[in-house]
């Protein structure tokens, strides 16, 4: 009987440990935080409705935690030079996925516009051909000790 309430005790009690080590569990500090901490998707791509935003902005706020978490853990890496930093940036995603906050509202109903933009820029076609000149420019001059910056890059 006693044997049988201890077993008892355990199935209950076990489970409620994983649990705890599962939401509470130590951070590996062998493994590299940005495989460890999911990247955003908003990091990629802009959503093209509010419920998808809305699904995937809390991401944001939770990245820069579990970065954080791994720098106070981990102290090999610096992602926020002072706690004030980590706040700041933290309360920034926080207001961005709060429903109904300035920030959020902005976001949400310029979704379209800036899909449209961003769709039909090319900024990315500009920045591979600048880096592509700079890289050129950069390997003719390897033995000049003169700095040289292509044209359209010099104002960066």
């Amino acid at each position: 009987m006693r044997t049988k309430s201890l077993y008892m005790m355990w199935n209950f009690i076990l489970p409620i440990f994983l649990f705890a080590k599962a939401c509470f569990g130590e951070t590996d500090c062998s493994e590299n935080p940005f495989e460890l901490c999911p990247y955003p998707q908003l990091f990629s791509m802009i959503p093209k409705t509010a419920s998808e935003y809305s699904k995937i902005c809390p991401d944001l706020p939770n990245y820069i935690k579990c970065l954080r978490k791994f720098q106070k853990t981990c102290n090999s890496m610096v992602f926020f030079d002072s706690d004030e930093e980590y706040e700041s940036l933290h309360e920034f995603y926080s207001e961005l996925c709060e429903e109904g906050s300035l920030f959020n509202t902005i976001v949400i109903e310029n979704l379209k516009c800036l899909n449209e933009t961003l769709d039909s820029s090319h900024c990315s076609d500009e920045t591979q051909t600048l880096i592509h000149e700079f890289k050129s420019v950069e390997t003719a001059n390897e033995d000049d000790d003169s700095e040289h910056l292509p044209v359209d890059i010099a104002c960066l």
